[in-house]
């Protein structure tokens, strides 16, 4: 318990490049990868809303892609999978996100009024 109160604190304050370090395949991996298509595909991800209890591991590798995509490669189906379900999905990172039990609640601005929309479970 000590191990991962330690561990999840270590990132507290860290902003991403400096969290990255620590994730050198992933940085490595993310370097061959042109960013806007990294970028895109990551963000499209995070738009569906079975994927709500995996945003911190998107939102981490949002900011990855935009810190060492660099290359020319096009993001593929198998590299956004090796990058959420093997490298990240262990990770401190992974361990801070939501039960999927949580009821997912959006806000609909309207010009009658704000409205809310349940779309969890």
């Amino acid at each position: 318990m000590e191990d991962m109160y330690r561990e999840l604190h270590e990132i507290e304050g860290h902003g991403f490049g400096q969290i990255s370090e620590s994730f050198k395949e992933l940085g490595c991996d993310l370097s061959s990868y042109d960013r806007l298509s990294s970028m895109t595909a990551v963000a499209a991800l995070s738009l569906v809303a079975e994927n709500r209890t995996r945003i911190v591991r998107l939102d981490s590798l949002l900011h990855f892609a935009a810190i060492h995509a660099k290359g020319r490669q096009q993001v593929t189906v198998p590299a956004l999978d090796r990058w959420l379900n093997r490298l990240l999905s262990h990770s401190p990172l992974s361990r801070r996100e939501d039960p999927a039990e949580d009821i997912a609640v959006g806000n609909v601005m309207t010009p009658s009024g704000n409205r809310r929309v349940f779309t969890g479970d």
